[in-house]
């Protein structure tokens, strides 16, 4: 508007406003990714507000969390997808409540960690239903199902706005912090960028942990030089 009225001249202009923008959000890039002590106070909220569904649910979101599935990849697991320490993603579940392939049409592969393995022993079998993860009423996960037993659970937490896709950068960056490449996290996320969006956008690990990474990585360089040049090092450190 400032424009048009220098345009018609109404005002000698220069435009005051010309480089003014409005403060933009940079969405996932700064998002702060769960820690695993959060994560597991996150799961005692469910197993304080959902009751008898509580240890179900926590273990959903373990698993979730540790194998780093989409949401609809969870609500289309099948227990027979779920090997002793591998689960194949063979499926996804849609905004329309199809079955589909997974993401960009491929089945993967993926590692079981031991955390999210052990949180299965939570999950009660329906032998009438395939799903690895069912409702109370033994019914197969949607978008609006999850959300229902997750608000509670976010609301207890602290962080009411967020997103159950969170946890996918809980495990980005977890194994991350684990020392993992990014190629190998994209390929347990799904992705086929060869870890681009992994470095981009899902990996959030800390600064101090890599600070902790470097001096450990020297540490273990030191250790393996000859004997005199060590001493050597050792001294100057002193």
């Amino acid at each position: 508007m400032f424009n048009d009225a220098i345009d018609d001249g109404l005002h000698p202009g220069p435009n005051p406003f010309a480089n003014l923008r409005l403060e933009q959000s940079r969405g996932r890039k700064d998002l702060i990714a769960l820690t695993e002590d959060e994560l597991e106070e996150l799961c005692q909220k469910a197993l304080d507000v959902l009751g008898e569904f509580g240890p179900a649910f926590r273990a959903m979101v373990i698993f979730s969390a540790y194998v780093g599935l989409r949401p609809g990849e969870l609500f289309a697991l099948e227990r027979s997808d779920v090997g002793r320490d591998e689960v194949t993603i063979r499926q996804n579940l849609d905004g329309t409540g199809t079955i589909k392939a997974p993401k960009n049409g491929r089945e993967r592969i993926v590692g079981l960690p031991p955390p999210a393995r052990v949180a299965l022993a939570d999950v009660p079998v329906r032998l009438d239903v395939p799903w690895q993860f069912v409702t109370p009423r033994g019914r197969r996960f949607t978008k609006s199902s999850l959300y229902y037993y997750w608000n509670p659970v976010r609301a207890a937490f602290g962080r009411p706005g967020m997103d159950f896709y969170e946890l996918r950068h809980f495990c980005a960056t977890h194994l991350l912090e684990l020392g993992v490449s990014h190629a190998d996290v994209a390929i347990q996320l799904g992705h086929t960028d060869g870890g681009a969006l992994v470095m981009s956008t899902y990996g959030h690990p800390s600064e101090d942990g890599a600070r902790e990474r470097v001096k450990r990585a020297y540490a273990q360089n030191v250790s393996r030089l000859p004997v005199e040049r060590e001493a050597q090092l050792l001294r100057a450190a002193e």
